[in-house]
């Protein structure tokens, strides 16, 4: 039985704009190894791992239980993973999709995470799809989607291969704004349409080139179903019999909020989950330097509260499947009349499921945290980016950490769990801004039933955004994880980070699986697994960085102890 569309929602792994012969080509420079580019492009923080396993909770009581010993096949560590992994958790990206093409008439399939569904891929494949659309949400990176397509093209070369998404259109916008960019290795790999000789014979067949581009799928599909040629369409880019790229005129596409809505209420059970994520705006009206959205956005749309009190209740109609929600944008809750306007009504709904999201913390305060917690909140995801005033000035981030501190011991104390995010080696970055970042993380309270996660970056220069328009003032060089300026280079940042690693004691620790957070809210004695957090954190540590002590203990008085605490905690094995 052959249908129209299947869709790929993500990799469901970190994929890198740099590979193996990225890394021996820098190896050396800035005084990093091959290794140290690896561990730097993939945000690599310090794990506690034994026999290969990552020692989430579950992982840490069966070791203890087995003598300090895992003894776990390859075929059952998955079981370990299950919160890692989450497949529970559907993308937006591939449920947009699939419900905006059903509702005109389409029959699609979705491949949530091609990790953990590659086997349906091939039964999927199997049944005959007319095409194949890869979203590049999830995907940014044109050697992994090249990869995937050339894969799938092995197995069915009449299926048509379609790409999409915001790095095919941020590649298109370089190809136009910067085309000298071309000649940099690190550009070519990451970013289509940089190269005038691409491999011949590509396995993708057309890319939209649109920031939305489902309008246009959707004629796609319609050429495709009636055997037409579909490559002279707007907003279309190929190659052609002589591999010379075509880009097609371009017309920017505008979706009514009526067409944003997605009909929960009657999809496909399939395509559901435990979790599935929810959007409440388009854009954004903030001018981070660092930040590409603001150049692939034009503009800012915002779900009104009554659309999105309708959008909710659709969701609310499923609830034997859906138990939370994930709002996937920044902005939704952006001002503080945002934050009251929107938890306000979601409290007053008594919504069948709680929910988390990106919320600018400083907005919340002793006005607006009842409805916060009322509305169900559980986990807040916050971009703090840097705890000196100056790097949030330079960043233009408009933020303030005594604010910040204030505000998470606030929503801590209503059991809410933030993970913040943090840059460094942003222009001006030095070793003391980033020192004044780790006293912040540190000063992060432990006092009401909750955590806080972090993860730190490594600033990317990415072209076109803001701070690529003001080099010259930082003497910045270099593009995307090769750049140096005039107050660091990415080697000096990557050291940083790992001074981060190591100095961060207290309040935020690096970002384990979900079940750190489940444990710490079903548990009502806080204190152990918050101290487990810790000496875990410390053994990674320990072991990462080869070091003697961290916090006052070595490593087995570490162990010991972390034993003891372990044995405490509430878990259930697999």
């Amino acid at each position: 039985m052959s249908y129209d569309l299947l869709i790929i929602a993500s990799d469901g792994r970190t994929v890198n704009s740099m590979n193996h012969e990225d890394f021996r080509r820098l190896d050396g420079k800035y005084g990093m190894s091959s290794a140290d580019w690896n561990d730097m492009v993939d945000a690599k923080a310090p794990r506690w791992t034994v026999e290969d396993t990552e020692m989430i909770f579950p992982a840490m009581k069966h070791y203890f239980s087995n003598g300090r010993h895992m003894g776990i096949a390859e075929a059952d560590r998955a079981a370990y993973y299950a919160a890692r992994d989450n497949d529970d958790l559907k993308f937006l990206n591939g449920i947009f999709l699939a419900d905006f093409c059903t509702r005109h008439g389409y029959s699609v399939e979705v491949i949530n995470r091609l990790d953990v569904d590659y086997r349906r891929l091939e039964e999927m494949l199997a049944l005959g799809p007319r095409a194949v659309a890869i979203s590049s949400t999830f995907i940014p990176n044109r050697r992994r989607i090249m990869e995937i397509a050339a894969w799938i093209k092995e197995r069915d070369p009449d299926v048509h291969i379609l790409v999409g998404g915001p790095l095919v259109q941020y590649s298109h916008m370089i190809h136009k704004r910067q085309p000298e960019l071309a000649a940099e290795p690190s550009i070519r790999a990451l970013y289509f349409f940089q190269d005038d000789t691409p491999e011949p014979n590509p396995a993708i067949d057309a890319m939209v080139v649109d920031a939305r581009g489902e309008q246009t799928l959707v004629k796609i599909l319609e050429k495709i179903r009636a055997g037409e040629d579909y490559k002279a369409l707007p907003n279309i880019a190929h190659y052609d019999s002589h591999n010379r790229l075509i880009i097609n005129s371009t017309e920017p596409e505008k979706l009514g909020m009526e067409e944003w809505q997605i009909d929960w209420e009657h999809m496909d059970e399939k395509f559901l989950g435990a979790t599935v994520a929810v959007r409440g705006s388009m854009g954004c009206p903030l001018r981070c330097k660092f930040c590409s959205f603001v150049v692939l956005h034009d503009g800012w749309d915002l779900k009104g509260v009554d659309w999105l009190r309708s959008e909710l209740r659709s969701i609310a109609t499923r609830s034997s499947i859906i138990k939370s929600i994930s709002f996937s944008d920044d902005n939704v809750f952006l001002s503080r009349k945002d934050v009251n306007q929107y938890t306000r009504m979601m409290a007053e709904e008594k919504l069948p499921f709680n929910w988390s999201g990106y919320v600018r913390v400083s907005n919340i305060t002793e006005d607006n945290i009842d409805w916060l917690s009322d509305s169900k909140c559980i986990g807040m995801n916050i971009g703090i980016e840097s705890g000196d005033r100056q790097m949030l000035k330079n960043m233009r981030k408009g933020q303030n950490p005594e604010r910040i501190l204030k505000s998470i011991d606030l929503v801590n104390s209503r059991g809410i769990s933030t993970a913040s995010s943090f840059i460094v080696g942003f222009p001006g970055e030095t070793e003391e801004s980033v020192g004044n970042t780790i006293k912040m993380l540190n000063s992060f309270a432990e006092s009401g039933p909750a955590l806080n996660f972090y993860t730190a970056w490594v600033f990317a220069a990415i072209p076109l955004t803001p701070a690529d328009t003001e080099r010259a003032d930082w003497n910045l060089k270099g593009h995307l994880c090769d750049w140096e300026h005039s107050t660091m280079n990415v080697g000096d940042a990557h050291r940083q980070v790992q001074r981060m690693h190591r100095e961060v004691t207290q309040g935020a620790y690096l970002h384990y699986p979900a079940d750190d957070v489940h444990l710490s809210t079903s548990t009502e004695d806080r204190k152990a697994p918050l101290e487990a957090l810790k000496l875990r954190h410390s053994l990674a540590v320990i072991d990462e960085y080869e070091m003697d002590t961290h916090c006052g203990r070595t490593r087995p008085e570490t162990l010991d102890r972390l034993e003891q605490v372990v044995a405490k905690l509430p878990i259930t094995l697999p």
